[in-house]
């Protein structure tokens, strides 16, 4: 099963690092938490966290003309017969004072702010494309990908 939410990534800077723009200064996304979290449950591939699913290209959502919106897009998987799914949604929830999370109530909302704030088309009902196939500079093939609700 999946669940759906929106979040805003943190930024965390190390207040020992004179330089502001170093590796040691970062932007943090939910998953890094919530991997940490559930590192059982991912350890025994009971949840998941998917939170580069859409590219940052893809977002095209401003906030005010040529100010562009920073929430974003994540999925999470859970294995239902193990986790319960209210349960791991109010799991994450508690972890959306860091990132203000958003988790959806239906698949319809989802997919209603995959429209509004990204320029996925939807191909077929529920399916975004987000890049067709292609082939990389080293002569590799990346198949197309998508982002089905399910």
């Amino acid at each position: 099963m999946r669940l759906y939410w929106t979040y805003r990534s943190k930024r965390i800077v190390n207040p020992f690092v004179l330089e502001q723009n170093t590796s040691l200064n970062g932007v943090y996304t939910p998953s890094f938490f919530l991997s940490n979290q559930f590192a059982d449950y991912e350890k025994a591939g009971l949840t998941k966290t998917l939170d580069m699913e859409i590219p940052e290209e893809r977002y095209t959502a401003e906030l005010v003309p040529w100010v562009p919106k920073l929430t974003r897009f994540i999925v999470g998987e859970y294995n239902e017969a193990y986790v319960n799914g209210v349960d791991f949604a109010n799991s994450i929830a508690k972890v959306g004072a860091e990132f203000q999370i958003d988790v959806f109530a239906t698949n319809q909302e989802a997919i209603t702010w995959i429209l509004a704030n990204t320029n996925l088309i939807e191909e077929t009902p529920w399916n975004f494309l987000i890049h067709p196939e292609y082939t990389e500079i080293t002569g590799e093939i990346v198949p197309e990908k998508y982002l089905t609700i399910v």
